[in-house]
Formats: structure tokens, C-alpha cells, sequence
């Protein structure tokens, strides 16, 4: 704050003011997440309307879980674990590029030589994730389903026209993508 705003305050003062915040912040979260019953499986994600709706997302819904090991003060390492959830839109292409312009335009000439239909493999021009959302825990799985159970419900991903996931190998993620994401 002094840096770049030209006012002192002192660490003890911000910690202060951060905390403040921090408890209101995770109360209101935590009132989100009680609501959501704990035997709330995927099928009945849909009926839980009682859960405030903010940013609904009605065409493509991108939904992502991981966990990251963080060091606190006094506990040691703890897991965080964190949903995402983003819509996703897709733009159409400004302009196509031959495929020499795009190897020049990405600094590839010399480095790339497979065919076009190889270089454009795993490229998703127009593919935009917006309006995102996260919801984070720290503890373990248990812990964490009634906030992505909230989280779902909030978005209303289960009215979707479509929802894909990317998640990693994890087992615990994977039951909760099964659990509470649909399989088609």
C-alpha cells in the first residue's frame, strides 16, 4: 500500500482487516453450503433451487476439481481443494491463416514439420472459458463435496446443454466427477 498508493499501514492493521473480511466471506459460503443436504447426488442437483442462482450457465458448462498441498502455520501441510466452474463460448475464427502464415505467425517454421492436420491437432481457436467461479476447502473430500455440491447448484450446471470436465488422474476426483457430474 505504501509502494504504490503512498500510505503506511502496518502489517498488524492489514492482518486485522483481511480477517474481518475473511470471516464474512466464509460465512456467507459456509450458509451456501449447508443448504445443500449432504445425500444431494447428482440427480437431485437439478431439484435444488432453494440455492441461490448466480451467473446461471444454460449452454456449454466447463467444470474442473483439483487439490494442491499448502504449508499453514500451525498445522503442517493440508490439502486445498478447489472446483471451477466457467462457461464456455466459442467464437468463430476472424480469419483463416494458411498453414505458413500460422508457422510464421507462432515462430515455427523451422521446428514444425508435421502435416496441417497434425500442427492444428489439440488447438481450439474461438474456444473462450468465461464467467468463472470457484469454490475452495481446506480439508479433505468429505469437507469438500458440499461446496462443490453448492457450487453446482449455483451455477445450475445441472441445466447445462452441455458440461465437460478436465480434471487429472486422481481417485478422489474421479469419484466426485462420477458422482456428481453426468456421465453422457
Amino acid at each position: 500500500m505504501e509502494r504504490l498508493c503512498r500510505i503506511g499501514i502496518s502489517d498488524s492493521t492489514v492482518w486485522r482487516h483481511h480477517k474481518e473480511v475473511t470471516v464474512q466471506l466464509e460465512t456467507k459460503l459456509e450458509e451456501e453450503e449447508q443448504e445443500v443436504p449432504y445425500y444431494v447426488a447428482w440427480e437431485d442437483v437439478a431439484a435444488m433451487e432453494w440455492v441461490p442462482s448466480h451467473e446461471v450457465i444454460e449452454g456449454h458448462a466447463s467444470v474442473s476439481i483439483d487439490g494442491v498441498k499448502i504449508l499453514t502455520r500451525d498445522e503442517g501441510y493440508r490439502e486445498v481443494k478447489i472446483v471451477s466452474v466457467s462457461e464456455v463460448i466459442v467464437e468463430p475464427a476472424e480469419q483463416e491463416q494458411s498453414s505458413s502464415e500460422a508457422k510464421a505467425d507462432t515462430g515455427c517454421e523451422e521446428q514444425c514439420s508435421g502435416s496441417p492436420e497434425e500442427e492444428m491437432r489439440g488447438r481450439q481457436d474461438g474456444l473462450k472459458l468465461t464467467a468463472h467461479s470457484y469454490r475452495a476447502v481446506l480439508g479433505d473430500k468429505g469437507t469438500f463435496v458440499s461446496a462443490l455440491k453448492g457450487e453446482l447448484a449455483r451455477r445450475r450446471v445441472s441445466q447445462a446443454d452441455k458440461i465437460s470436465t478436465v480434471n487429472d488422474g486422481a481417485d478422489w476426483i474421479g469419484d466426485l466427477v462420477g458422482k456428481y457430474l453426468p456421465s453422457n
